[in-house]
């Protein structure tokens, strides 16, 4: 989490922090810090902030909260994110918690093929 945090604080390091073909519906909020990738679609009412990374094709829904996060999928694995995710990081069908305030994180992610992810 540290080095993307690092990353995602360097100036001009990207150009652009949301994808292409992404939608940010009205009401959603999204950090300027963030990184949000290719075909997301955050809906209205979700919340990323801080330093968090999103990863192409990650659908956030209405009561998503993404707090210094990284969600990242592998290949054709594309997540679904509802509740709290706070300072962890989703990938590989895995997900490490760093803050107890997201202990119950695995109930809230799920691929897009409906399977919920295992703590």
């Amino acid at each position: 989490l540290a080095t993307h945090w690092d990353l995602l604080e360097q100036p001009g390091f990207f150009q652009e922090r949301v994808g292409k073909n992404t939608i940010i519906e009205p009401g959603a909020i999204v950090s300027d810090k963030s990184l949000i990738g290719d075909n997301c679609h955050i809906q209205a009412g979700a919340v990323v902030t801080g330093l968090s990374c999103i990863s192409d094709g990650t659908i956030l829904t209405a009561d998503a909260r993404v707090a210094n996060s990284v969600i990242w999928s592998m290949g054709q694995d594309r997540y679904t994110v509802s509740g709290p995710v706070v300072c962890s990081i989703v990938g590989a069908d895995q997900c490490v918690e760093v803050d107890l305030l997201s202990s119950r994180l695995h109930e809230h992610i799920y691929r897009t093929d409906g399977a919920r992810l295992r703590a």
